[in-house]
This record gives C-alpha cells, sequence and structure tokens, in this order.
C-alpha cells in the first residue's frame, strides 16, 4: 500500500501519529502538493504549530507549481485562518487571504471554491453575505460529494437564518449540521466549526436545553481535542449559555478549560474566554479580576459589555452609554446579538439620567424581539418595564411579563434580576409582596454567587425591617494548595511572587485565587487576607 493511501485513510480515522509517518516518508521518496498537506494537517492536530505552518506552506508551493488551482487557494486559506488564530498576526493572515482569492478567481469550477466563498462571508461577518455563500457552498459541496463542505454550509446558514430572526428555520439548519457532524464529518475541524455555529445560535435564542443536548452528543470530541484551540471556542460559547442558567461554577469551570486549550493550540484566541470569564466576575461583584481580565483585550467586539458594566460600577454612566452604543452600531438592526446589549444600554442610559433615550432604545429592542424565542420577549418587557418606572409609571405589568418569559428560558440570573426590580416597585404599596419577592430573588441571587444583586436585596429586606441571615464568611473548606496561597496573600504578595514561592506558573496562581474567593463569597484580596488572619493563623506555610 502507497504511503499516501496510508496517510488519507489514517487521516480518515484520526490517527495523526500513523498520517505524521505515512505522509513524512510520501515526502522523502516523491514531494507533492497532497503529501505535504497531510503531513500539515496530521501535525496540527499533533499540537506541532510551528512544523504544521512549514509544510502547508510547502504544500501551497507545490499546488502552486503543479495545481490544482483549488487545492492551493485552500492551503492559502488555511495559513491565513491559522496566521491569526494561532499567531495573531491580522497581516500576515489578510495576505494570505488575498492569495486565497487571486487563486480562485482562476481556478475555475472546482469543490474548494465553495468552502472558500464560505469561509470568506464568515469573516466578513455580514449575515446576508453568509447565507448567500452558505447557499452556494451547500450546492457545490453536493455537486462534488464534499460531505465536510455541505456541514459546514448547513451550519452558518442555519446561524445566519437564527441571527436575522428566522429562527426555526435556522435551528432546523443546525441541528441537521450537527447530526450530520457526529457521523459524516471527515474533520475534526468540520465537527468543532459545526458545534461551535450550533452552541452560538443556542446563545443567540438563549436555547439552553437544545444547547446541553448537544453537548452531551460532542462529548467524546470535546475530551479528544481537550488541548487543541477548537475545543477553546466550543467551552467559551457554552460557558456564556451555563451562566445565563445560572450554573456560574460550571460556567467558570469551562471558561478556564478553554483558556487551557487557547494556550495550547489557539493562544490568540484566548479573549473570546477571557471577556466572558470577565463579565461573569463583574455579576459576581469580583470588579478588580474583571478589569485585569480585560486588560488589552479593549478591542474585542465582546469587550464592550463587561467593560460598559464596569464604567457603571464606577459611577461613569455616560461612558457605559458610549461603549454600549458603539458596539450596538457595529450590528445590523435585526441582529438578535443586540437584545442583551440594549438590555444593559438601557440601564446604562437610566443611570445615566436620558429617560427619552431608554425609552427609544426599550422600542428597537422590542422591534426585534422574536415570539419564538423567549429570551428577546423577556428582555423586551424588562426594559420598557424599566423605561416606565423611570418615567414614574407602573412598571409591574412589564415587569411580571419579562419574569415569566426569563423562567421559562431558564434564564435563572435575569429572573431573579427582574422579581427583585418588582419587589423595588411593590415596596410603597405592598410592603409584604416586596419582602417575599426580594427574598426569593435573594435565594437565587446568592446561591449562584450574584454578589452586588444579592446585597441589593438584602438591602432592600432590611429596608422593610425584615431580617436577613448573614453572609457564610468561611463555610468553604479550602485545599491545602489554596490554603497556602491564601497566607502569602495575607502577607501582601503579588501573584508573580506566589508563584515564585510556590515553583507554580504566574497562572496556576491566578486560577487558585479564583478559588480562594468563589469558596469564601468574597471580591477582594483584602477579604482573603482577613480570612487567612483569623482563620489560618496557627499554621506555617
Amino acid at each position: 500500500m502507497g504511503c499516501l493511501l496510508i496517510g488519507r485513510e489514517a487521516l480518515d480515522r484520526h490517527d495523526w501519529a500513523t498520517a505524521r509517518a505515512a505522509y513524512q516518508e510520501a515526502v522523502r521518496r516523491a514531494p507533492s502538493g497532497e503529501s505535504f498537506e497531510g503531513l500539515a494537517v496530521a501535525l496540527f492536530w499533533l499540537n506541532d504549530a510551528d512544523a504544521a505552518f512549514q509544510a502547508m506552506g510547502r504544500a501551497y508551493e507545490r499546488y502552486r507549481r503543479e495545481g490544482p488551482p483549488g487545492r492551493a487557494a485552500l492551503a492559502a486559506l488555511w495559513l491565513a485562518g491559522q496566521y491569526l488564530r494561532i499567531r495573531g498576526n491580522a497581516s500576515a493572515a489578510r495576505g494570505w487571504a488575498s492569495r486565497c482569492e487571486r487563486l480562485l478567481a482562476g481556478a475555475g469550477h472546482c469543490p474548494e471554491v465553495g468552502r472558500a466563498l464560505l469561509i470568506r462571508a464568515v469573516a466578513g461577518g455580514d449575515w446576508a453575505e453568509i447565507e448567500a455563500a452558505a447557499e452556494r457552498a451547500i450546492e457545490i459541496a453536493r455537486e462534488f460529494g464534499d460531505s465536510d463542505g455541505e456541514l459546514l454550509g448547513l451550519a452558518y446558514g442555519g446561524l445566519a437564518l437564527v441571527s436575522t430572526g428566522r429562527v426555526s428555520q435556522g435551528l432546523e439548519r443546525l441541528d441537521e449540521a450537527m447530526a450530520g457532524a457526529t457521523g459524516e464529518a471527515r474533520s475534526p475541524e468540520t465537527v468543532g466549526q459545526v458545534f461551535c455555529a450550533v452552541l452560538s445560535g443556542c446563545e443567540r435564542t438563549a436555547d439552553l436545553s437544545r444547547a446541553e443536548q448537544w453537548s452531551q452528543v460532542a462529548q467524546p470530541f470535546l475530551a479528544t481535542y481537550a488541548r487543541t484551540g477548537m475545543t477553546g471556542s466550543c467551552r467559551a460559547i457554552h460557558a456564556g449559555l451555563l451562566a445565563a442558567a445560572g450554573r456560574w461554577d460550571d460556567a467558570e469551570r469551562e471558561l478556564l478549560l478553554a483558556l487551557a486549550a487557547f494556550d495550547q493550540g489557539a493562544p490568540a484566541m484566548r479573549g473570546d474566554a477571557l471577556v466572558r470569564l470577565a463579565e461573569l466576575r463583574v455579576k459576581q461583584g469580583r470588579l478588580d479580576e474583571a478589569r485585569a481580565l480585560l486588560e488589552g483585550q479593549e478591542t474585542h467586539p465582546d469587550a464592550q459589555a463587561p467593560l460598559a458594566a464596569l464604567e457603571l460600577a464606577r459611577g461613569r454612566p455616560k461612558v457605559a452609554v458610549a461603549l454600549l452604543e458603539r458596539r450596538v452600531r457595529r450590528l445590523d438592526r435585526g441582529d438578535l446579538q443586540q437584545a442583551p446589549l440594549l438590555l444593559e444600554l438601557v440601564r446604562a442610559q437610566i443611570a445615566a439620567g436620558d429617560v427619552a433615550a431608554a425609552a427609544a432604545t426599550a422600542a428597537r429592542l422590542r422591534a426585534i424581539a422574536h415570539p419564538g424565542v423567549p429570551a428577546t420577549g423577556g428582555m423586551a418587557h424588562m426594559v420598557e418595564g424599566l423605561a416606565r418606572r423611570a418615567r414614574g409609571g407602573d412598571a409591574a405589568p412589564e415587569l411580571e411579563r419579562a419574569l415569566a418569559l426569563f423562567e421559562r428560558a431558564g434564564m435563572v440570573y435575569e429572573a431573579a434580576g427582574t422579581r427583585l426590580a418588582l419587589a423595588e416597585c411593590a415596596t410603597g404599596d405592598n410592603p409584604e409582596l416586596a419582602a417575599r419577592e426580594a427574598r426569593i430573588a435573594l435565594t437565587a441571587l446568592a446561591g449562584m454567587g450574584a454578589r452586588p444583586a444579592a446585597d441589593r436585596a438584602a438591602a432592600l429586606l432590611r429596608s422593610l425591617g425584615q431580617a436577613v441571615p448573614p453572609r457564610p464568611a468561611s463555610a468553604a473548606t479550602l485545599s491545602r494548595r489554596e490554603r497556602e496561597v491564601a497566607r502569602l496573600v495575607s502577607l501582601g504578595l503579588s501573584n508573580d511572587r506566589i508563584a515564585a514561592q510556590l515553583f507554580l506558573s504566574r497562572r496556576t496562581v491566578e486560577h487558585h485565587v479564583s478559588s480562594i474567593l468563589r469558596k469564601l463569597d468574597a471580591s477582594t484580596r483584602a477579604e482573603i487576607a482577613v480570612y487567612a488572619v483569623r482563620e489560618l493563623k496557627a499554621e506555617s506555610v
């Protein structure tokens, strides 16, 4: 059996070590575009990125000389994507993308054209272009028997439909793509891209049950490729859905796994997990950690919401408004991604005293709310209620509708926040109801670790003359290593100095500090220090 055939069969069964050996032998005997390309793919999945870059570059050179031009175009596109994801080199990525486009112009009708058109459209971010490119990619893939190309077309076409409000049709396509990816996809990269598209569709619609069902199906893929950047993207998106469901411990675990995966295979993409972790930290009241996580991520599209939340916490609502408006302007008016941003924008506009702007934003959110997506309906009723309260009107009817829709969507944090808003509205004429709603909200918020909102609920209960149980300061049990870190924090040591003293990496120390804060229900290093002095003073380092 020839080396190329052995290599192809090994790639099909994802036996990367055998594929590498076969293609290395093929390169030694008779170097060709296919042998270098196969070697690059095997090396990539074996986490040898530098060697994979070199091999794909040689594949590109060979295909340019020997043909076919479509293969050269795909090699150029692969290099463009990896330069962006792994090395964070946007200039090199643009250069290789341009080479791909030029080659495709002269390639004629070939199977590579559909994939290249689709990936180029996805990179552009225009949903109308993505939808059109997806349809063309599906046609070409079916003509040439390219199952991976067809699945990618279905996935990104489905995401485009969901994002522009055609939710049922889009989710059907995403389900079809994911079903096919579990048995028909040849490349694990295709599985990862399809899974990420499915989770993104679920995130747009807050479809938590669908995300969980497909995540269970995808567990073998996630376990097998846990140390690659591909699973990092999937985990980061999944974490956002877990956070929306109030499962904050699970969300944090997924984000830490995502960061580990990005470190192994796509360090330039760490921002996808960092900004989601920062958003979680803001809701937990751990603002210093959130600021640290967002350093260097200021231009990331998804960073604008947590950055705005930090500005609100600093008493600068007008800055928060500007950041949120900037992000919203870059999205199409019908894009469902706007919904949570518009919700936060209304809150910021009210805090800034611009009630008229808040009412206009609430109307814009109502316009994109989809009847088949309870989450967007809940947000629309929520902002309408907030805007009415700001104008001195009766907010309760709108907030009641919002609460019902959030509970239907399984959005625990938003439901608890809405219940707290209802309690605040009832304090004047129905204090018993206010106390009831505030206590239910407090239980939910404290249970998930939403400290600022829980403190607000507790303060409301006290204002109503209600007793509030004290928050446990040291009920959690720290591990031996966490106790060591806590003692060193109490001595005023930085994470770098703690890492040096304990012979750990700085990132490991950061993870320990985050775990300590969560277990102690604390938000600052000073609180860790107080705990360590009080509870750990008898232990020695």
